[in-house]
C-alpha cells in the first residue's frame, strides 16, 4: 500500500486548502508519484482532490491506495499554491511541516517547509507633512455675513494632502467633527481669550469650491490606476470662517484628525 502522509499546516473547512497562520490565506499542496511530462500541468482544476492517483496529483494527506508488484521509480513533483480563503490580515506567513510518501512501509521521499514570509497591505505614504498646520488671515468681526453662513470671499486658505500610492488602491478620507456642536463646522477652542461664535468650515477642492466635507464620513476620493508604483494622489481642500451664532472677538485654534483608508 502506498501512503502519503503530512505534517504540514492543518486542515480547513474548504477541499484541499490547509489553513495557515495568517487570516485570510491557505495553502494547497499536491504530490505527484509520475514523470514531468505525466503529470497534468494544474493539479488544482484535477478534480475534487487533484486528481487522485490516475491524474497522478494527489493533495497532501488524501492519497492510500493500493499497488502491485513491480519496479516504482521514486518520482516527487510538489505543486503549492497560496489560496485567499478571506479577508487577509497582516502578518508573518509561516508554513511550517514535512510531508512523507511510503511504498509498503518503505519511505520514499520527504519534503519539508521551513521559513517565514512577510505579508504586508497594500498601502499609501503621505508626502505632505503628516501634521498640517493652516494659518488664515486675521479678520474683523464686521466682515462676517449673516449666522450659518461660511465666509466666502478672500479670507479662505486652500491646501492638500498628497500621497504615493499603490495600484489598485481605493483611497478613502475621513475628518473628524471632534464633538463640534454644529454639523460639519469645526468648534473653535475653549477658553479665556478664544472668539465664540466662530468656527472653521472645510469644502472639497481649491477655493473656489462650494462642496462642504462632510464630517466623520468616509468618502471615497480615488482609485489608482491598476498597475505602477508610487502614484501620487493629491486630495485639495479649502478652509473658510464659518460663522454659528453672536461672534465675541478673540483668537481662533481649530485642531482635527484625519483618517486616511485604503481597500
Amino acid at each position: 500500500m502506498g501512503i502519503l502522509s503530512s505534517e504540514i499546516s492543518t486542515p480547513s473547512p474548504i477541499p484541499r486548502v490547509r489553513a495557515t497562520n495568517v487570516p485570510g490565506i491557505g495553502v494547497a499542496i499536491f504530490w505527484c508519484n509520475k514523470n514531468v511530462t505525466s503529470c497534468p500541468t494544474d493539479p488544482w482544476g484535477s478534480g475534487a482532490v487533484g486528481g487522485g492517483v490516475s491524474s497522478g496529483w494527489s493533495e497532501l494527506s488524501a492519497l492510500d491506495w493500493q499497488f502491485t508488484a513491480g519496479k516504482y521509480d521514486p518520482f516527487t513533483q510538489v505543486w503549492v499554491y497560496l489560496i485567499k480563503t478571506g479577508k487577509i490580515e497582516p502578518g508573518v506567513l509561516s508554513i511550517a511541516g514535512s510531508s512523507l510518501a511510503q511504498y509498503d512501509g518503505l519511505a520514499t521521499s520527504r519534503i519539508t517547509f521551513a521559513g517565514t514570509t512577510n505579508v504586508s497591505s497594500r498601502s499609501c505614504v503621505q508626502t505632505s507633512p503628516s501634521a498640517i498646520r493652516l494659518e488664515l488671515p486675521t479678520i474683523a468681526k464686521n466682515e462676517f455675513g449673516k449666522t450659518g453662513t461660511p465666509l466666502l470671499a478672500g479670507k479662505e486658505r486652500a491646501f492638500d494632502i498628497t500621497l504615493a500610492c499603490d495600484p489598485s488602491l481605493n483611497v478613502k478620507l475621513s475628518i473628524a467633527s471632534n464633538g463640534s456642536p454644529v454639523q460639519n463646522v469645526l468648534a473653535n477652542s475653549i477658553g479665556g481669550n478664544m472668539a465664540t461664535g466662530v468656527g472653521i468650515q472645510l469644502f472639497q477642492g481649491g477655493v473656489g469650491s462650494q462642496t462642504v466635507v462632510p464630517l466623520d464620513v468616509k468618502r471615497d476620493i480615488t482609485t489608482t490606476a491598476s498597475s505602477g508604483n508610487n502614484q501620487p494622489v493629491t486630495i485639495p481642500l479649502t478652509a473658510r470662517y464659518y460663522k454659528f451664532g453672536d461672534i465675541v472677538p478673540g483668537q481662533i485654534r481649530v485642531s482635527t484628525t484625519y483618517t486616511l483608508t485604503y481597500e
